[in-house]
């Protein structure tokens, strides 16, 4: 019970602090700031090519702002997403990084940009560097230890992609709540350490 009222907790915290970017302009042009905010409302709802519309929003609003750190921030975001998150061309997340990099460049007091290169450092890590992504996910955890549970699930990803399937379980298994992506995994990482019966059960979960 603790737990749970521990995880609500810190998640609505987290909400809280991602709307107040949406509490006040971020960029000199309202205009900018519109497409800035379309294109957010975009990018966290569901359909057919919404994130290449919101991807499109984000490009409007740098052109009528250049200087807005968090379109371009959301752009970054938007690319890594379309490119597949931790599955896309490294030099989509290349590319994504150093656009992220731009924005936190422009403003070093929005942790919006902090937080999106930090997200697109986790995909580059997942994509060959498991043992540093590892060190970064545990260094977050110590400064945060009231995190949402999806820091769980970025960790197991990292242990998974490192081969220490094991410790991937546990992870996973640490998430109150699962979905069937989260049953997947569970199954593939039981799988690998010879789990047989485990693997099978969270297929059935899962499905």
């Amino acid at each position: 019970i603790a737990r749970h009222i521990i995880t609500a907790l810190a998640s609505n915290i987290e909400s809280a602090a991602m709307r107040r970017a949406t509490s006040a302009p971020a960029t000199s042009s309202a205009a900018a700031y519109g497409h800035l905010l379309r294109g957010m409302s975009l990018l966290r709802s569901y359909g057919p090519d919404v994130n290449d519309q919101a991807r499109d929003c984000f490009l409007e609003a740098i052109r009528l702002d250049p200087a807005s750190g968090l379109a371009r921030a959301y752009l970054a975001l938007a690319e890594a997403i379309i490119g597949g998150y931790c599955t896309a061309q490294p030099g989509v997340l290349v590319r994504a990084r150093d656009i992220a990099l731009e924005a936190v460049a422009l403003p070093p007091h929005e942790a919006q940009c902090h937080r999106i290169l930090g997200l697109i450092l986790l995909m580059l890590a997942m994509r060959g560097e498991p043992e540093a992504g590892l060190v970064l996910a545990d260094r977050a955890v110590g400064l945060n230890p009231l995190h949402p549970v999806w820091y769980h699930f970025d960790r197991a990803e990292i242990l998974f992609a490192g081969q220490r399937y094991g410790e991937a379980v546990a992870a996973l298994s640490s998430l109150p709540r699962k979905d069937a992506w989260h049953f997947a995994r569970l199954a593939a990482a039981c799988a690998m350490i010879g789990d047989g019966e485990r693997a099978a059960r969270y297929v059935e979960e899962g499905r």
